[in-house]
């Protein structure tokens, strides 16, 4: 096929003056660029809803650094309809309520949305005060026999955080960052950083990464409460004495997943008496 006359020069006469037309309207291209990832931005901003991960830490004493980490459970929560709720798959939810058989056999259990581990110091030497062990009842000789080392719990809490994260990658209703929920979880937030972390670098890493640096302290809710008058004025705000206020059953208390879920009805209770108010 034979090409026109000066076929070379107009194709070349055309792409300048496209060229020309880009650098004339550059300004409203970069504006109309930017107007659509606003209003993407935007959009997704108001569909973000923020995941906590409600954590209770159970240990051999009142120090977090000092004393051994016995065992650790998490599980993730959202707000629906301004209700703090369980975020379970339907498939782990029945998973969920055997946990204790779990770590009874293997020391510990992950799905998708929670885990649960029995765990003990890397030397094999524990640290702990025979008041904690009576009050949270854990037989240190039938621990040990099923609990795993705490660098092998490190690797465990990747496991769990890239889950979560993995599940959330492709969902704009996800944050970056998970916020820690408990009662005063800055003590499970120690426990877990001086024994799980300290020695186990990639677990520091995906921790730092995944975790925010603020958290939801259930016990600062009920503290608010209290100065509103919500609730008796020479009540000593530990967990239990604010769940048997509001009738909450206590019987298996300084259990961690236990903990975990009278934390999240005491919760529960106190938004309702706010609203009430």
């Amino acid at each position: 096929m034979r090409l026109p006359p000066y076929y070379g020069l107009y194709t070349y006469l055309i792409v300048v003056v496209f060229h020309l037309y880009l650098i004339v309207n550059i300004e409203y291209i970069y504006l109309f660029i930017n107007k659509v990832l606003y209003v993407i931005v935007k959009f997704t901003m108001s569909t973000q809803t923020t995941e906590y991960i409600l954590t209770d830490a159970e240990t051999g004493g009142r120090d977090p650094a000092k004393h051994s980490l016995l065992s650790l459970y998490m599980t993730l929560v959202y707000f629906k309809n301004g209700v703090p709720t369980l975020k379970l798959d339907e498939a782990d939810r029945e998973t969920d309520k055997q946990l204790d058989l779990f770590e009874g056999t293997y020391g510990g259990f992950i799905n998708s949305n929670a885990m649960s581990l029995m765990v003990k110091p890397n030397s094999g030497n524990y640290v702990v005060e025979a008041d904690a062990l009576a009050v949270n009842k854990i037989d240190l000789v039938a621990h040990d026999k099923y609990a795993i080392t705490y660098d092998r719990a490190g690797d465990c809490l990747v496991d769990y955080l890239l889950s979560i994260r993995k599940k959330s990658f492709f969902d704009s209703t996800k944050i970056h960052r998970l916020v820690f929920m408990g009662w005063n979880p800055e003590y499970d937030v120690r426990a877990i950083t001086e024994h799980l972390l300290s020695s186990n670098q990639r677990a520091k890493d995906v921790f730092n990464a995944t975790m925010s640096y603020s958290s939801f302290d259930v016990k600062s809710i009920a503290m608010a409460n209290k100065e509103q008058g919500l609730l008796p004025p020479d009540l000593h705000l530990s967990l239990g004495n604010v769940a048997r206020f509001f009738n909450l059953n206590t019987e298996n208390a300084h259990n961690a997943q236990a903990d975990c879920m009278l934390t999240l009805e005491v919760l529960k209770c106190l938004l309702e008496d706010q609203k009430q108010k």
